[in-house]
């Protein structure tokens, strides 16, 4: 069985830009819908990583299609819950699949 055939489920790459301004002439990050694929969300246990200067425990693990035009500044969205970026890598480098560390946007 291929790990593909596990991904039932749909996510959202949104990746920001910063388009907008609010008071004082801040910029505010806007977020546009990059691309949707395939996943697999996995909730069963979270990490625990140094994420840019800080501690981070992440929600869960996404599983998308080895390919998958996604960065750590994007934002996923599964389920209509947005989600951070953490980590993504390519288990054991088989070219299979890509795993990703995310945890919900608060």
């Amino acid at each position: 069985m291929s790990i593909l055939s596990l991904l039932t489920q749909t996510a959202t790459i949104k990746r920001g830009t910063d388009t907008a301004t609010k008071e004082y002439g801040l910029p505010v990050k806007t977020w546009a819908t990059s691309s949707t694929v395939a996943c697999l969300l996995d909730e069963s246990g979270g990490k625990e990583f140094i994420w840019k200067t800080r501690s981070v425990r992440s929600d869960a693990t996404l599983y998308l299609p080895y390919g998958t035009d996604i960065t750590e500044q994007d934002r996923v969205v599964v389920d209509s819950i947005n989600y951070e970026v953490g980590p993504i890598v390519d288990p054991a480098n088989q070219h299979s699949h890509l795993e990703a560390q995310i945890w919900a946007v608060k």
